[in-house]
């Protein structure tokens, strides 16, 4: 799981002319490639390994090289550096799918089994699948490459090969990093306007934070190519019958259309702010800890904090705030959001204004009808419990611990993401949400005190 994909149909909505079907002709510097999302397109239809290869990794390094880029980045998790938080999510995706035996010391099958995903769960598989790649990419694609352009693999480190080189070189100044999705970012520091290929929702949310500590401009522009589930209208919807006439017993299936397309993160964050000062009025959001007003990358960093209340790989949802409920009760929650999650905010402020001002009126405004004049979370929470809804909602409406752990859950994936270059500490005593328990790491409030 990634933030929630309704955020990325939410925002479409509001703002499609950031939305290409092209890759925008906007001078790219850079292309990034996210290695592991490719290999979950891993499939028995691939005559071979080599065909893997080459119409997963090199093919679409020759894309971004083709679409104008000078270099291509070709970025791989290395799990040496993955953050220690992320063992929840991965033991909470082997328990729910079935997971093939291959031990470390197995070489890969000669053709490629018939459900590679049962494979793919499996890491050590998983691994010399990722060592296929870096072993047998590069040649082929600095054959295909010009004179003056350049391939950067990140794996375990950033090399660069060329043509000028007569070895690859190791680009000391970029440190080991985990996860692929928090690498890109160092790139557009060093080379400035990026495509990035990755359906991944959580890079959408990575640049926007990027912006909020790099003003946008003209020569760090993010374009994101990612994937938008559509679902087409029926053949007969357009041509219904009158009323008066039988209607027809069934309709068919709308089958599920996947697009591509290219987004513009810069235009996204524009349309953010927009809406963050449109909620509220600008002349309100006055920050009251320093007198001022607030700024554009206050509002997008507050909005950011809001979007992963919703759920992300280290933090679950928060029960009934999804992201268009959320969205659309915006103007009743943006003022204390601003103050709770702007880029300057005390740990202690985002925790208690987050619980009573944000959460608490968010459910206020969803059950409005059962829970009176609720002020605090611990009250409204109280209402609702002892109101009329039913036993399933009620059973679901989330406790302070576990709102509090979700809090603090997010705020360190925003400090991860907002790490380029460089390792983020993940202790295990709370002060993140995540503890350990019995040898496996664990949400804090689900341990008993």
């Amino acid at each position: 799981m990634t933030i929630h994909s309704d955020w990325s149909r939410l925002l479409h909505d509001e703002c499609p002319e950031a939305f290409h079907a092209d890759p925008p002709q906007k001078n790219p510097q850079v292309g990034v490639i996210d290695g592991h999302l490719q290999l979950m397109s891993l499939h028995r239809g691939l005559s071979s390994w080599d065909a893997f290869v080459y119409h997963l990794f090199v093919k679409p390094v020759m894309q971004l090289f083709a679409a104008g880029c000078p270099r291509v980045v070709l970025c791989f998790d290395c799990y040496d550096h993955v953050p220690v938080y992320k063992s929840m999510t991965q033991t909470k995706r082997v328990n729910k799918k079935e997971v093939c035996v291959f031990n470390a010391d197995q070489g890969l099958p000669a053709n490629i089994p018939d459900d590679p995903m049962l494979y793919l769960m499996n890491r050590a598989f998983k691994l010399k699948v990722v060592e296929l790649v870096i072993e047998r990419a590069p040649a082929l694609i600095l054959s295909k490459m010009h004179a003056e352009q350049e391939f950067i693999l990140d794996y375990k480190r950033a090399v660069i090969f060329s043509h000028k080189d007569a070895i690859p070189r190791v680009m000391p100044e970029l440190v080991p990093m985990g996860e692929s999705d928090v690498k890109f970012c160092r790139y557009v520091d060093l080379y400035g306007n990026a495509l990035v290929h990755a359906i991944d929702g959580d890079y959408l949310a990575i640049a926007l934070l990027y912006y909020t500590q790099h003003e946008p401009g003209n020569g760090n522009r993010i374009h994101i190519c990612r994937q938008l589930a559509t679902f087409p209208e029926p053949a007969n919807k357009a041509n219904k019958k009158q009323k008066t006439e039988p209607a027809p017993k069934t309709e068919p299936i709308a089958k599920r259309k996947i697009v591509k397309c290219w987004v513009d993160v810069q235009l996204l964050y524009l349309t953010i702010t927009q809406a963050m000062w449109q909620s509220a009025g600008r002349d309100t959001l006055l920050n009251t800890r320093t007198g001022a007003g607030f700024s554009d990358a206050d509002a997008v960093h507050a909005a950011v904090f809001l979007m992963l209340m919703a759920g992300t790989d280290f933090s679950r949802s928060l029960p009934w705030l999804g992201p268009r409920r959320i969205w659309d009760n915006l103007p009743c929650i943006v003022a204390s959001l601003m103050q709770a999650a702007a880029i300057d905010a005390p740990v202690e402020n985002t925790i208690g204004m987050t619980t009573d001002l944000v959460a608490a009126k968010l459910y206020r405004c969803i059950f409005e009808k059962h829970c009176g004049t609720g002020t605090t979370f611990d009250k409204t929470i109280s209402l609702l419990q002892h109101s009329g809804l039913s036993v399933s909602v009620r059973t679901k409406l989330p406790s302070k611990p576990q709102l509090v752990t979700t809090i603090q859950n997010v705020m360190w994936v925003m400090a991860y993401w907002k790490t380029h270059n460089g390792l983020i500490a993940t202790p295990l005593d709370g002060s993140n949400g995540f503890e350990r328990f019995e040898g496996k790491v664990m949400f804090s409030d689900m341990i008993a005190s």
